[in-house]
């Protein structure tokens, strides 16, 4: 893994970034806006956390049942995502993967992954269940569709 300089690949933000109740549900907006290189068809984004969690296990299935998750481009290319369990080194391991699978991304295009989507009646996602000082996520960007990722700088 590499570490990415100054938004050459890419760069992400989430909202709100604020504290959060334990064991509460909400909503949570990831932004990714695609670097110099944009992302080829093959490529993907990969946001991962620590499994140490039991924060609510995203599900793209029903719209109106908890921690549903959505994402869209502002591109031409059409996405897919999934939760994977595995879907990056550990201690990293659950993942959400964004896969662009027609097409390309270009420089300034945006990935959006909604975190608890209640846009079809859902109560959002589920905060884990005990305290902790900070939750990271990490972003990683695979541009070329090579299998490499590249985690973007914090």
């Amino acid at each position: 893994m590499i570490e990415a300089d100054s938004g050459i690949y890419g760069t992400a933000d989430i909202h709100p970034s604020n504290d959060v109740a334990v064991a509460s549900y909400g909503t949570w907006t990831l932004t990714y806006t695609v670097g110099v290189h944009g992302i080829d068809q093959g490529g993907c984004i990969k946001v991962a956390w620590r499994h140490a969690s039991n924060w609510g296990r995203p599900q793209t299935q029903d719209p109106s049942a908890p921690d549903y998750l959505t994402a869209h481009t502002s591109g031409t290319a059409r996405l897919s995502v999934r939760f994977d369990s595995r879907g990056y080194i550990r201690p990293w391991s659950p993942a959400v993967v964004a896969d662009v699978l027609a097409g390309s991304l270009k420089r300034g295009d945006k990935i959006t992954i909604v975190y608890g989507d209640r846009s079809g009646g859902g109560p959002g996602s589920r905060v884990q269940t005990f305290p902790e000082e900070t939750f990271e996520f990490k972003v990683l960007v695979d541009c070329f569709g090579t299998g490499q990722l590249v985690q973007l700088s914090a």
